[in-house]
């Protein structure tokens, strides 16, 4: 187990773990998690307990500030 210093990103992280084989990544962040919409401008979003890589793919790509567009890529 390794944590990469404040600052460091999900990009760097992600494709480190796959290098290393490891069995997971985990991203800490002070966002509560993943929400159907940006819970700061539409108040009734909801967080998702579980998401697929295609769905957080899509909502990277869509602006969603989670994660990255990259590391989800790499995580597939």
């Amino acid at each position: 187990m390794t944590t990469l210093g404040r600052g460091d990103s999900d990009t760097s992280a992600v494709p480190l773990a796959a290098a290393l084989k490891a069995d997971e990544c985990l991203i800490y962040t002070d966002n509560k998690g993943v929400h159907t919409t940006d819970s700061c401008v539409v108040a009734d979003s909801r967080l998702l307990r579980t998401i697929k890589f295609e769905e957080m793919l899509q909502l990277a790509s869509l602006g969603e500030e989670v994660l990255q567009i990259r590391p989800v890529e790499f995580a597939s």
